[in-house]
């Protein structure tokens, strides 16, 4: 089956985000490894880059679906367009 364009896009967005998200845990645990803390503090720092995460993850996600819905948008005024009155 071949793939649309909306579809690639979608697949690369869906990229992104799971880059980000390994990235980010790479990063958090690294930190962790190579900085050891006391365990609050640890604890304190693991909570606040979940936080940022998760609010990356869903301003990502919300740039996804603000991009799938302009784009259904424009498929549908295209096929309003190629129908006839």
């Amino acid at each position: 089956m071949m793939e649309t364009t909306t579809q690639k896009a979608l697949l690369v967005g869906c990229s992104i985000i799971g880059g980000l998200v390994l990235g980010a845990a790479v990063g958090a645990a690294t930190g962790i490894l190579f900085a050891p803390r006391p365990g609050k503090d640890t604890r304190e720092l693991i909570r606040k880059q979940a936080d940022t995460l998760g609010d990356t993850i869903k301003d990502r996600g919300q740039l996804l679906v603000d991009a799938g819905k302009r784009k259904f948008g424009m498929t549908m005024q295209s096929i309003e367009e190629e129908m006839p009155s």
